[in-house]
């Protein structure tokens, strides 16, 4: 069942590079700011799997844990496929970068918890605690999808105008929370701040030309 699972999981990522064009590169990249609603449907997906395994373990609660933690790979790659469209397009596509690089640091910290969920081993274990790091890369997502916006071309700029500015606010609400212990781990940041950030970039994926 184990291979079942990688299967998914190279056939979503397959998907993802088929459909490679702006709109929906950005709409894959939303997706790691609206984790707590998107992993919700696809950690059903993978709670049925891993019940069918029958291996023991709490179904839900590992299907659910694979999903959050998926979906900063899947942002990683929708981001990629943005900034490499942006490179063909705009002067400013570099601004894209920083965001790509956030989601692969994520995802590289995350992987030995997600080998672990899958596989049920410990490989977690012979790496030292990461949730201070993690924290520090959520908080970074924010304001690195300001740049990221801003790498569009200047004939679309004035299209990403209002979504930038609100997440710039967004992006403060982060800081300041972080300065006041507030993470991406916290309810309020989880919920409400970073979806709102998830919205914008689907926002601008309507508004932008392909």
């Amino acid at each position: 069942m184990a291979v079942c699972i990688i299967v998914v999981i190279v056939i979503l990522l397959g998907f993802l590079f088929i459909k490679k064009h702006k709109r929906m590169s950005l709409v894959y990249t939303s997706i790691g700011f609206l984790s707590p609603y998107v992993c919700l449907p696809v950690g059903i997906l993978f709670a049925l799997i891993f019940a069918s395994m029958g291996d023991g373990y709490e179904p839900g609660i590992r299907g659910g844990l694979t999903a959050n933690l998926l979906t900063p790979i899947v942002s990683l790659v929708g981001s990629l496929l943005f900034v490499s469209e942006m490179k063909k397009q705009s002067k400013r596509w570099l601004l894209g970068i920083p965001l790509c690089i956030v989601f692969l640091l994520i995802s590289i910290v995350s992987l030995p918890l997600l080998i672990n969920t899958i596989f049920l081993t410990s490989v977690s274990s012979l790496f030292p605690d990461t949730d201070p790091i993690l924290e520090i890369l959520s908080v970074l997502m924010a304001p690195c999808a300001v740049l990221f916006l801003q790498s569009v071309p200047a004939n679309q700029r004035e299209l990403v105008k209002l979504p930038t500015l609100v997440v710039v606010i967004m992006s403060a609400c982060a800081l300041v929370g972080y300065c006041f212990g507030m993470t991406l781990h916290n309810t309020t940041m989880f919920i409400f701040v970073y979806p709102i950030i998830g919205i914008c970039l689907l926002i601008v994926a309507t508004k932008i030309d392909q």
